[in-house]
């Protein structure tokens, strides 16, 4: 009778009543059931989990479940899909446990409606509106005859407890996690209604006289003149009741940190000459930051070997022909050089290619360790390496010790057989203020192939300096 009558009854947006009956007051998988959902009617009888978390992390049926067992009844939030719009929505929810039947039975509003009631009231004070959301929940829950004897003994506490809400709603509103503003905005001027602490901290204000301070000209002071006027252009462009728009903003704060705000603007009313504009402010500076770092990293990442994790071919090829035109322009000297393991063959054909694989990267980390600049991998058992500004002295001492190391080898993990990694190099050295790439890395390729005849296991540096 109840469930018939929860689904017969019509409500606002998102709002409605739902019911759990907890099989498991302990907690965890399946310690509930969904009884009656009248936006979820096909998940109805479906178990519930403590564990289950909403887009942000939160645990609702786990904080839920913990206010009843502690009070009986919960006022708590958390994040959902808005079923009317696939927004994700902060909601705020109240629950309360009927034992005849082990039953929850909750209501809840999301905070933009909740406000929403606010103007339709025409009411400023958000106490007002939050004890008429909690009492039309109840209203809802109580209509049924068999609804008012399983709340009977309940009905005497009623004002203590919507006290006591009121008193969680004027927490809510100073504590939540969002920037929450009402700005009535004329052609003229835009004016601050009402803002929440949250709100000043993210404009980076201390008191509300310097929030209205801050709006010269519908121009925040503390956000980037740019973004301040796509914001006021927004906001001037929204003329529908309830229609939203989001824009990204940069705020400077007092101590010189950049914030970076996602800014939500919602048309709550307009009479042709003034609107009133709900606003809600998230500061998404570090969400930003670590979208950025992955992409950086995934960028760097293309740009490896994934054997030696040194630059790939194109990576390799873009930095010299970079540092080519850098050496043009400063006049700087720059060695360019290619490597070429000798005989690579034998060692796949004799170890195999396990075995030829630790080879390149036992060559790889030597150029890398050795070289004064950057190396890279060509593919195969070729490298190529270019070092700015570095003089022939010091690229001979690094060849010195690159053949040196190379030549004692590295060990065959199956015999325990040390292996010399002999190499061929080419070098060529330029200077001036006109530099070809590709006659460089001819060059540098005519050097390598020189080695290679001089009895291979050896280097070759061309000075080609004008």
């Amino acid at each position: 009778e109840i469930r018939n009558y929860i689904h017969s009854e019509e409500y606002e947006g998102n709002q409605y009543v739902w019911v759990n009956e907890i099989v498991n007051m302990e907690g965890g998988e399946n310690y509930a059931i969904r009884r009656i959902h009248p936006n979820l009617v096909e998940a109805e009888g479906e178990y519930l989990s403590t564990n289950i978390q909403d887009i942000k992390g939160n645990y609702p049926y786990l904080t839920e479940l913990e206010g009843i067992r502690e009070n009986g009844q919960v006022f708590h939030h958390y994040y959902f899909k808005n079923y009317t719009n696939d927004e994700i929505c902060e909601k705020y929810s109240y629950a309360e446990y009927y034992e005849p039947f082990s039953w929850v039975i909750a209501t809840g509003e999301t905070i933009e409606e909740v406000y929403e009631y606010s103007d339709k009231l025409n009411e400023n004070s958000i106490n007002y509106t939050i004890t008429l959301m909690i009492l039309c929940g109840v209203v809802f829950i109580t209509t049924t005859s068999v609804m008012i004897k399983i709340l009977g003994n309940q009905a005497k506490n009623f004002q203590k407890k919507l006290m006591k809400q009121t008193e969680v709603y004027e927490d809510m509103y100073t504590t939540m996690s969002v920037g929450l503003f009402r700005l009535r905005m004329t052609a003229q001027e835009t004016e601050i209604v009402t803002v929440n602490p949250k709100g000043l901290e993210l404009l980076g204000v201390e008191n509300e006289e310097e929030c209205r301070a801050c709006l010269v000209g519908h121009e925040i002071s503390t956000m980037d003149v740019e973004d301040a006027k796509r914001l006021t252009e927004l906001c001037k462009n929204l003329e529908e009741q309830w229609t939203r728009e989001s824009i990204e903003c940069r705020v400077k704060w007092k101590d010189g940190s950049i914030h970076l705000l996602q800014i939500t603007n919602t048309l709550i009313d307009y009479d042709g000459s003034a609107k009133i504009i709900q606003r809600l402010c998230h500061d998404i500076t570090e969400e930003r930051k670590l979208q950025e770092l992955a992409l950086q990293n995934a960028e760097e990442k293309a740009t490896l070997d994934p054997m030696t994790q040194l630059k790939n071919k194109k990576a390799i090829e873009i930095i010299i022909r970079n540092k080519l035109n850098e050496a043009a322009k400063k006049n700087l000297p720059i060695a360019v050089g290619f490597v070429d393991i000798d005989n690579f063959r034998d060692y796949n054909t004799k170890y195999g290619h396990l075995q030829g694989d630790e080879v390149i990267k036992h060559v790889a980390f030597t150029l890398r360790d050795y070289i004064p600049g950057i190396v890279g991998r060509n593919g195969g058992d070729e490298f190529a390496f270019c070092a700015l500004d570095v003089s022939q002295e010091r690229m001979e001492e690094a060849m010195k010790s690159i053949h040196r190391i190379l030549n004692v080898g590295i060990k065959v993990k199956e015999s325990g057989e040390i292996i010399p990694t002999p190499c061929s190099i080419g070098i060529v050295y330029v200077q001036g203020s006109e530099i070809n790439y590709d006659i460089v890395m001819e060059q540098s390729d005519e050097a390598m192939y020189e080695a290679k005849a001089r009895g291979k296991n050896t280097y070759v540096i061309l000075d080609k300096r004008i």
